[in-house]
């Protein structure tokens, strides 16, 4: 029963990075004329999109957490993440290492 879920969620994460990589330069309000003298600024639709696809993928992630057995999400937790950056420039330089 829960097949369709995880195929869902794994194709709306494919599609939250790729909608990542389209928006990253982009900004949150766009410009518009709507050709009958009012103009001014919107929220861009890209980021609307991606809103909506996160919420959708995190109710999957959510039904998918709530099916696993809690030892196993436990365990999951308990994994060592890495360690954060201490400093804002660290980010930046471990962010420009990745993309390289």
């Amino acid at each position: 029963m829960l097949e369709p879920v995880i195929e869902n969620t794994a194709w709306m994460k494919a599609k939250l990075d790729d909608a990542r990589e389209q928006i990253r330069g982009s900004s949150i309000v766009i410009p518009y004329n709507n050709g009958g003298g009012q103009k001014g600024l919107r929220e861009n639709p890209l980021f609307k999109g991606y809103e909506n696809l996160w919420r959708c993928y995190a109710a999957g992630m959510t039904k998918i957490l709530e099916a696993m057995p809690p030892e196993v999400v436990q365990a999951e937790m308990k994994k060592e993440e890495p360690q954060a950056p201490a400093t804002v420039l660290e980010l930046v330089r471990s962010k420009h290492r990745k993309e390289a």
